[in-house]
């Protein structure tokens, strides 16, 4: 759902700026939830590395 929904609303490019910028990536969890993890990227974005 996530993927398919685009805005072109300012305040609201904040979700697709990190998709796009690789910096988290959607993952199945536990009967199918939705999970949303930092990638390597974005580990490395948020301590400064």
């Amino acid at each position: 759902m996530i993927e398919a929904w685009r805005t072109s609303c300012p305040r609201l490019t904040v979700w697709e700026d990190a998709v796009d910028g690789g910096f988290v990536a959607l993952m199945r969890g536990e009967g199918g939830a939705v999970l949303v993890a930092p990638t390597e990227r974005g580990r490395a974005l948020l301590t400064g590395n």
